[in-house]
């Protein structure tokens, strides 16, 4: 079982290329990981991330629930407008709390989003943000 386990840890590691980071919740007693990710599908600037390629990664990963920060205009702006829609099509549990790049989430929704997290962690769900 710990093989598998392991495996598993290094698989998720290695995704890397869309996973920037991965935030080991230890110091808040949890044996889960938290994913942190480019937004799927961006096209911005020099950026061209292949939107069914990041969803097909992602759940390739087992990753079950997804928060998303932005709002329904940087999705466009990023062109990924239909992102919340696809993941729900994909079976992924969306979380959508947005607040404006740059700025942070008022005290309320703050507190929304880490109870949402904290309920996803507790339940061992696979959770990435973005």
């Amino acid at each position: 079982m710990e093989n598998v386990k392991q495996a598993s840890l290094c698989r998720l590691y290695l995704y890397i290329s869309l996973l920037s980071l991965r935030l080991p919740l230890s110091i808040v007693e949890s044996s889960q990981f938290l994913g942190i990710c480019a937004l799927p599908g961006c096209k911005f600037k020099d950026i061209r991330r292949s939107l069914e390629r990041d969803v097909e990664e992602l759940q390739s990963q087992g990753v079950q629930d997804v928060f998303v920060f932005c709002t329904r205009g940087e999705l466009s702006k990023y062109r990924v407008p239909s992102l919340l829609e696809v993941y729900g099509q994909r079976g992924f549990t969306v979380h959508h709390t947005p607040f404006p790049d740059g700025e942070a989430p008022l005290m309320e929704l703050s507190c929304r989003i880490l109870e949402e997290l904290q309920l996803s962690l507790r339940s061992s769900r696979r959770t990435v943000i973005q």
